[in-house]
Protein backbone atom coordinates (compact mmCIF):
# COMPACT_ATOMS: atom_id res chain seq x y z
CA UNK A 1 0.00 0.00 0.00
CA UNK A 2 2.53 2.38 1.10
CA UNK A 3 4.45 1.54 -2.04
CA UNK A 4 2.23 1.92 -4.40
CA UNK A 5 0.98 5.58 -3.31
CA UNK A 6 4.22 5.97 -2.76
CA UNK A 7 5.40 5.45 -6.69
CA UNK A 8 2.45 8.04 -7.27
CA UNK A 9 3.89 10.73 -5.42
CA UNK A 10 7.35 9.93 -6.29
CA UNK A 11 6.23 10.25 -10.00
CA UNK A 12 4.47 13.82 -9.68
CA UNK A 13 6.73 15.26 -7.45
CA UNK A 14 9.70 14.05 -9.61
CA UNK A 15 8.06 15.82 -12.56
CA UNK A 16 7.59 18.56 -10.85
CA UNK A 17 11.32 18.87 -9.77
CA UNK A 18 12.44 17.78 -13.50
CA UNK A 19 10.43 21.18 -15.04
CA UNK A 20 11.71 23.30 -11.72
CA UNK A 21 15.28 22.35 -13.21
CA UNK A 22 14.52 23.03 -16.83
CA UNK A 23 13.41 26.49 -15.55
CA UNK A 24 16.44 26.79 -13.89
CA UNK A 25 18.78 25.68 -16.46
CA UNK A 26 17.36 28.49 -18.89
CA UNK A 27 17.18 30.96 -16.62
CA UNK A 28 20.82 30.21 -15.92
CA UNK A 29 21.82 30.22 -19.56
CA UNK A 30 19.78 33.16 -20.48
CA UNK A 31 21.50 35.37 -17.74
CA UNK A 32 24.72 33.63 -17.00
CA UNK A 33 26.32 34.50 -13.80
CA UNK A 34 23.60 37.15 -13.14
CA UNK A 35 21.27 34.22 -12.40
CA UNK A 36 22.97 33.84 -8.79
CA UNK A 37 22.85 37.44 -7.29
CA UNK A 38 25.06 37.85 -4.55
CA UNK A 39 23.24 40.50 -2.90
CA UNK A 40 20.67 37.65 -2.06
CA UNK A 41 22.77 36.59 0.98
CA UNK A 42 23.58 39.93 2.45
CA UNK A 43 22.91 40.32 5.63
CA UNK A 44 20.65 43.44 5.16
CA UNK A 45 18.61 41.81 2.64
CA UNK A 46 18.04 38.62 4.84
CA UNK A 47 16.73 40.37 7.87
CA UNK A 48 14.83 42.60 6.17
CA UNK A 49 11.32 42.84 5.93
CA UNK A 50 9.69 39.91 8.25
CA UNK A 51 12.20 37.42 8.71
CA UNK A 52 9.81 35.44 11.64
CA UNK A 53 6.95 35.28 8.56
CA UNK A 54 9.82 33.90 6.59
CA UNK A 55 10.92 31.64 9.05
CA UNK A 56 7.08 30.50 9.87
CA UNK A 57 6.37 30.08 6.12
CA UNK A 58 10.22 27.61 5.65
CA UNK A 59 8.70 25.55 9.13
CA UNK A 60 5.46 24.88 7.10
CA UNK A 61 7.14 23.63 3.87
CA UNK A 62 8.93 20.34 6.42
CA UNK A 63 5.36 19.26 7.34
CA UNK A 64 5.17 15.74 7.22
CA UNK A 65 9.07 14.46 7.78
CA UNK A 66 7.93 13.48 11.24
CA UNK A 67 5.27 10.91 9.65
CA UNK A 68 8.04 8.96 8.07
CA UNK A 69 7.93 6.20 11.56
CA UNK A 70 4.25 5.85 10.52
CA UNK A 71 5.32 3.83 7.43
CA UNK A 72 7.31 1.39 9.45
CA UNK A 73 4.61 -1.41 9.71
CA UNK A 74 4.60 -1.25 5.83
CA UNK A 75 8.36 -0.79 5.24
CA UNK A 76 11.28 -3.58 4.78
CA UNK A 77 14.18 -2.50 6.87
CA UNK A 78 12.32 -0.15 8.78
CA UNK A 79 15.15 0.77 11.56
CA UNK A 80 17.35 1.48 8.33
CA UNK A 81 15.12 2.52 5.58
CA UNK A 82 13.02 5.17 7.01
CA UNK A 83 15.53 7.14 8.72
CA UNK A 84 18.15 7.50 5.55
CA UNK A 85 14.64 8.37 3.28
CA UNK A 86 13.71 11.07 5.93
CA UNK A 87 16.74 12.46 6.12
CA UNK A 88 17.95 12.58 2.47
CA UNK A 89 14.51 14.06 1.78
CA UNK A 90 15.12 17.04 4.01
CA UNK A 91 18.49 17.55 2.55
CA UNK A 92 17.55 16.78 -0.98
CA UNK A 93 14.71 19.30 -0.97
CA UNK A 94 16.71 21.97 1.04
CA UNK A 95 19.12 21.64 -1.62
CA UNK A 96 17.37 21.93 -4.12
CA UNK A 97 14.68 24.74 -2.92
CA UNK A 98 17.52 26.90 -2.04
CA UNK A 99 19.74 27.02 -5.37
CA UNK A 100 16.31 27.45 -7.04
CA UNK A 101 14.92 30.25 -4.87
CA UNK A 102 18.69 31.62 -5.44
CA UNK A 103 18.07 31.69 -9.27
CA UNK A 104 14.25 32.61 -9.32
CA UNK A 105 15.67 35.91 -7.47
CA UNK A 106 18.51 36.23 -10.29
CA UNK A 107 15.57 35.23 -13.17
CA UNK A 108 13.29 38.81 -11.96
CA UNK A 109 16.68 40.65 -10.99
CA UNK A 110 18.11 41.04 -7.94
CA UNK A 111 16.94 44.98 -7.50
CA UNK A 112 13.44 44.01 -8.40
CA UNK A 113 12.66 40.74 -7.05
CA UNK A 114 10.59 42.16 -4.14
CA UNK A 115 8.67 44.33 -6.71
CA UNK A 116 7.46 41.70 -8.93
CA UNK A 117 7.22 39.05 -6.15
CA UNK A 118 4.35 41.38 -4.96
CA UNK A 119 3.27 42.01 -8.45
CA UNK A 120 2.76 38.48 -9.64
CA UNK A 121 2.09 36.64 -5.63
CA UNK A 122 1.56 33.43 -6.76
CA UNK A 123 2.58 33.39 -10.57
CA UNK A 124 6.02 34.24 -10.17
CA UNK A 125 7.60 30.69 -11.48
CA UNK A 126 4.92 30.36 -13.92
CA UNK A 127 5.94 33.67 -15.44
CA UNK A 128 9.99 33.28 -15.11
CA UNK A 129 8.56 29.49 -17.02
CA UNK A 130 6.96 31.43 -19.72
CA UNK A 131 9.73 34.07 -19.51
CA UNK A 132 12.49 31.88 -20.35
CA UNK A 133 10.95 28.70 -21.59
CA UNK A 134 7.80 29.99 -23.73
CA UNK A 135 4.38 27.77 -23.86
CA UNK A 136 6.07 24.42 -23.92
CA UNK A 137 7.46 24.58 -20.61
CA UNK A 138 4.53 26.91 -18.81
CA UNK A 139 1.53 24.45 -19.61
CA UNK A 140 3.59 21.12 -18.64
CA UNK A 141 4.41 23.06 -15.34
CA UNK A 142 0.80 24.52 -14.84
CA UNK A 143 0.01 20.74 -14.93
CA UNK A 144 2.35 18.80 -12.86
CA UNK A 145 1.61 21.77 -10.48
CA UNK A 146 -1.91 20.36 -9.86
CA UNK A 147 -0.02 17.40 -9.57
CA UNK A 148 1.91 18.09 -6.68
CA UNK A 149 -1.16 19.55 -5.16
CA UNK A 150 -2.28 15.89 -5.61
CA UNK A 151 0.78 14.33 -4.26
CA UNK A 152 0.52 16.60 -1.45
CA UNK A 153 -3.35 15.36 -0.83
CA UNK A 154 -2.38 11.95 -1.27
CA UNK A 155 0.58 12.21 1.69
CA UNK A 156 -1.82 13.80 3.77
CA UNK A 157 -4.31 11.34 3.69
CA UNK A 158 -1.48 8.23 4.02
CA UNK A 159 -0.55 10.12 7.09
CA UNK A 160 -4.15 10.58 8.39
CA UNK A 161 -5.19 7.13 8.13
CA UNK A 162 -2.24 5.81 9.51
CA UNK A 163 -2.42 8.16 12.66
CA UNK A 164 -6.23 7.04 13.09
CA UNK A 165 -4.58 3.41 13.16
CA UNK A 166 -2.29 3.66 15.41
CA UNK A 167 -4.47 5.24 17.55
CA UNK A 168 -7.03 2.87 16.67
CA UNK A 169 -4.60 -0.49 17.49
CA UNK A 170 -3.75 1.07 20.94
CA UNK A 171 -7.35 1.42 22.02
CA UNK A 172 -7.97 5.42 21.80
CA UNK A 173 -10.09 5.12 19.21
CA UNK A 174 -12.31 1.97 18.24
CA UNK A 175 -9.91 -0.76 17.41
CA UNK A 176 -11.34 -1.35 14.27
CA UNK A 177 -9.56 1.40 12.90
CA UNK A 178 -6.82 -0.42 13.81
CA UNK A 179 -6.79 -3.26 11.36
CA UNK A 180 -4.61 -3.23 8.23
CA UNK A 181 -5.50 -5.45 4.88
CA UNK A 182 -4.49 -8.68 4.11
CA UNK A 183 -3.17 -8.20 1.05
CA UNK A 184 -2.15 -4.86 0.77
CA UNK A 185 -0.77 -4.01 4.13
CA UNK A 186 -2.38 -0.48 4.77
CA UNK A 187 -5.16 0.26 7.12
CA UNK A 188 -8.41 0.39 4.62
CA UNK A 189 -11.16 1.11 7.53
CA UNK A 190 -8.84 4.28 8.43
CA UNK A 191 -8.35 5.66 5.10
CA UNK A 192 -12.03 5.00 3.99
CA UNK A 193 -13.13 7.15 7.31
CA UNK A 194 -10.68 9.53 6.29
CA UNK A 195 -11.70 9.81 2.93
CA UNK A 196 -15.27 10.16 4.43
CA UNK A 197 -14.37 13.13 6.57
CA UNK A 198 -12.46 14.93 3.67
CA UNK A 199 -15.39 14.00 1.32
CA UNK A 200 -18.02 15.65 4.02
CA UNK A 201 -15.88 19.14 4.35
CA UNK A 202 -15.36 19.48 0.51
CA UNK A 203 -19.71 19.21 0.38
CA UNK A 204 -19.85 21.95 3.25
CA UNK A 205 -17.18 24.25 1.53
CA UNK A 206 -18.86 23.71 -1.39
CA UNK A 207 -22.48 24.20 -0.11
CA UNK A 208 -21.11 27.55 2.04
CA UNK A 209 -19.73 28.88 -1.60
CA UNK A 210 -16.50 29.18 -0.07
CA UNK A 211 -13.30 29.56 -2.47
CA UNK A 212 -12.40 25.96 -2.77
CA UNK A 213 -7.93 27.51 -3.11
CA UNK A 214 -8.10 29.85 -0.31
CA UNK A 215 -11.28 29.35 2.27
CA UNK A 216 -10.70 25.63 1.85
CA UNK A 217 -7.15 24.52 0.76
CA UNK A 218 -5.25 27.01 2.58
CA UNK A 219 -7.30 27.95 5.54
CA UNK A 220 -7.39 24.50 6.47
CA UNK A 221 -3.79 23.20 5.72
CA UNK A 222 -2.88 26.50 7.97
CA UNK A 223 -5.21 25.37 10.88
CA UNK A 224 -3.92 21.86 10.54
CA UNK A 225 -0.51 23.17 10.39
CA UNK A 226 -0.90 24.71 13.66
CA UNK A 227 -2.35 21.90 15.56
CA UNK A 228 0.45 19.80 14.47
CA UNK A 229 3.02 21.76 15.79
CA UNK A 230 0.88 21.81 19.10
CA UNK A 231 0.91 18.33 18.86
CA UNK A 232 5.04 18.01 18.70
CA UNK A 233 5.42 20.46 21.37
CA UNK A 234 3.36 18.11 23.53
CA UNK A 235 5.09 15.20 22.41
CA UNK A 236 8.59 17.08 23.51
CA UNK A 237 6.87 17.30 26.95
CA UNK A 238 5.65 14.09 27.11
CA UNK A 239 8.89 12.46 25.82
CA UNK A 240 10.65 14.86 28.58
CA UNK A 241 8.42 13.48 31.19
CA UNK A 242 8.99 9.58 30.24
CA UNK A 243 12.99 9.51 29.95
CA UNK A 244 13.08 11.77 33.29
CA UNK A 245 10.88 8.78 34.68
CA UNK A 246 13.10 5.92 33.31
CA UNK A 247 16.18 7.86 34.24
CA UNK A 248 17.16 7.97 30.59
CA UNK A 249 17.41 11.53 29.99
CA UNK A 250 20.79 12.41 29.29
CA UNK A 251 22.32 15.74 29.14
CA UNK A 252 21.95 15.82 24.87
CA UNK A 253 18.60 14.67 25.19
CA UNK A 254 17.64 17.47 27.31
CA UNK A 255 19.26 19.86 25.39
CA UNK A 256 17.19 18.37 22.14
CA UNK A 257 13.88 18.82 24.46
CA UNK A 258 14.44 22.09 25.60
CA UNK A 259 15.79 23.57 22.12
CA UNK A 260 13.17 21.79 19.92
CA UNK A 261 10.83 22.57 22.44
CA UNK A 262 11.15 25.96 22.43
CA UNK A 263 11.50 26.14 18.58
CA UNK A 264 8.16 24.65 18.28
CA UNK A 265 6.71 26.91 21.09
CA UNK A 266 8.15 30.08 18.77
CA UNK A 267 6.81 28.46 15.55
CA UNK A 268 3.25 28.12 16.99
CA UNK A 269 3.40 31.57 18.30
CA UNK A 270 4.47 33.08 14.56
CA UNK A 271 1.89 31.05 12.99
CA UNK A 272 -1.15 32.31 15.52
CA UNK A 273 -0.21 35.59 15.15
CA UNK A 274 0.46 35.69 11.26
CA UNK A 275 -2.33 33.32 10.83
CA UNK A 276 -3.69 35.67 7.70
CA UNK A 277 -0.04 35.38 5.82
CA UNK A 278 0.27 32.08 6.58
CA UNK A 279 -3.28 31.02 4.40
CA UNK A 280 -3.84 34.52 2.62
CA UNK A 281 -7.09 35.14 4.12
CA UNK A 282 -8.09 38.63 5.90
CA UNK A 283 -10.58 36.77 8.53
CA UNK A 284 -8.94 36.18 11.86
CA UNK A 285 -9.80 33.50 14.55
Amino acid sequence: GAEVSGRAVIVLVAAEFILLAVMCVLIVAGKGVAAFPLESFAPTNIFSGAPGIALMTGLTSFIGVEAGILYSRETKNARRAIPRAVFGAIALIALFYVVATWIVIGGLGADSAVSAALQLQGDVVFALAHQFGGPWLLVPMQIFFCGSVLASAIAMHNAASRYMADLGSRGQLPRALGAFHAKRSVPHRASDLIALIGLAIVIVFALAQADPYIGLGTSLTGLLTIGLFGIQIAVVIAGYRVLRQYGALSRGVLVACVVGGTGLILAVTLMAVNYSVLTGIDAGW
